[in-house]
């Protein structure tokens, strides 16, 4: 397979950052997203159309690709938009909540910022949890990733346990290339 170490993209515009061509960490060449708009906020059936348009834009970018035999999976995903342009991040200490909204694209390069901005209106939140539970927040290194994928791939379930607690897996992209590692 082709793998290469930067994502090919075409010029932005004011609507959208355009369609990627990319590989994943998991040696998978990955072609997407779209920016379509759409007034269901649950519908998440693939557009035979749009999937169409990406195989085509992914042998116009990359001849070599086989859109049959290399194809893994799609999927579809509910951009979170919002009326305004700007993230939606606020913090509700006396519901002991945080809402983290209208965070798109921008937000893979703005993750440890966003991070740190969370944790920061959270502190209050939790110094206040943490006197009533105990020491409940202790740092706790995460296991090596070749171990998560084994238990991923192992339980079946879409799910890994870490410190007592269960979580899905639930970006399309982690998943697929996770199994891929079975």
């Amino acid at each position: 397979k082709t793998r290469f170490d930067r994502p090919i993209q075409p010029v932005p515009t004011q609507i959208t950052k355009g369609i990627f061509v990319f590989s994943t960490l998991y040696n998978q060449i990955a072609v997407g997203p779209t920016a379509l708009d759409q007034e269901s906020r649950s519908d998440t059936k693939p557009d035979d159309a749009v999937a169409e348009a990406l195989s085509i834009l992914g042998k116009k970018i990359l001849p070599d690709l086989d859109v049959v035999s290399d194809f893994v999976d799609e999927y579809v995903g509910i951009r979170p938009g919002t009326d305004k342009r700007d993230y939606q991040i606020h913090a509700y200490p006396d519901k002991c909540w945080i809402s983290a909204a209208g965070i798109r694209s921008t937000g893979l390069t703005a993750s440890l910022g966003i991070g740190r901005y969370v944790v920061k209106s959270l502190l209050p939140i939790l110094l206040d949890v943490q006197s009533e539970a105990g020491t409940y927040f202790d740092d706790a290194p995460l296991p090596a990733a070749v171990d998560l994928i084994h238990e991923f791939n192992e339980r079946g379930d879409g799910c890994i346990a870490l410190y007592g607690r269960e979580y899905r897996v639930t970006h399309p992209l982690t998943a697929l290339g996770w199994k891929a590692q079975a």
